[in-house]
């Protein structure tokens, strides 16, 4: 008889505990219906005219990923269509490169600045055999580096921004050398509506983002009385969050057409004056007609 007195006890129990299961998951499900029903509303923000006025604003861009586009076809190029394979070959057991340059950034180990780390292990070289091979693995580090393509709608978002009077700087992880050899093979003329370019470089321990003597560089370099405001621009969030906490804007790159609402949102002008008359022209023939 305890049996079976107990056992619609348990059974009961067993009722309940799935009856408690069922509503904690339509609990769950509600809440997760409400979040996707009713996403929060990003606060809207007025576009800031006066502070980001041209007169007063620096816009300093990323390089990589922002105004380049890797080109897995050139890269491969370099290496296919060198025109001493054997040697290029034999070239990789120089001391160092294959395990410091190779494996090591592959395993994510190792995220220094190329053209230093090529420079340190050139200069670490004690036999001849191994200086001789870095002769030719320099230059191939190089074009590897700069297999790149411009990005053409970005470019055509500095040429509004430049003819509205901003300026227009470049901050990149780039070597000094690197970007000279970069603007060698890139189209004339595509950073002619630069004011000026920070890159990391020799004099300054190639000090890299998201380092924040990076910015600092950049501030008394090209805006020592910080009296104008900077709006910095890269693919990175980190880079972009340690730029704002050295007073920088930042604004993390989503592509050219996301970067301009950006931009605008903020109160940036991309539209010259007498574009806009010419606009407001037209839309008001239109109405009447």
């Amino acid at each position: 008889n305890e049996n079976f007195i107990c056992f619609p006890c348990f059974e009961m129990e067993g009722e309940e505990l799935r009856l408690s299961r069922r509503q904690k998951m339509k609990n769950k499900l509600k809440k997760y219906t409400c979040v996707v029903s009713n996403p929060p509303v990003e606060e809207e923000v007025e576009p800031d005219l006066e502070r980001y006025d041209a007169s007063r604003t620096i816009i300093a861009f990323d390089l990589h990923h922002v105004l380049a586009r890797p080109n897995k076809k050139k890269m491969a190029a370099v290496i296919y269509k060198h025109p001493e394979k054997k040697t290029l070959v034999k070239s990789l057991q120089a001391s160092g490169f294959v395990k410091q340059i190779v494996i090591a950034r592959a395993l994510g180990r190792d995220d220094s600045v190329p053209e230093k780390a090529m420079k340190d292990l050139t200069g670490m070289c004690e036999k001849d055999k191994d200086k001789q091979r870095y002769v030719i693995l320099n230059p191939l580090v190089t074009e590897l580096c700069n297999s790149q393509d411009p990005d053409y709608p970005t470019f055509e978002l500095i040429k509004k921004l430049k003819a509205n009077g901003y300026e227009i700087y470049l901050l990149s992880n780039i070597g000094t050398d690197y970007f000279a050899a970069l603007r060698e093979i890139w189209p004339e003329g595509l950073f002619d509506d630069f004011d000026g370019f920070y890159t990391t470089n020799p004099d300054h321990g190639y000090v890299k983002k998201p380092n924040i003597q990076i910015f600092q560089r950049f501030q008394s370099t090209f805006n020592p009385r910080q009296d104008k405001e900077v709006i910095f621009i890269d693919d990175s969030a980190d880079n972009v969050n340690s730029a704002k906490s050295c007073n920088f804007t930042g604004l993390v790159y989503k592509g050219a057409d996301k970067l301009a609402d950006d931009l605008q949102k903020l109160g940036v002008t991309l539209e010259r004056e007498t574009d806009r008359l010419v606009s407001s022209y037209w839309d008001a023939k239109e109405e009447a007609e």
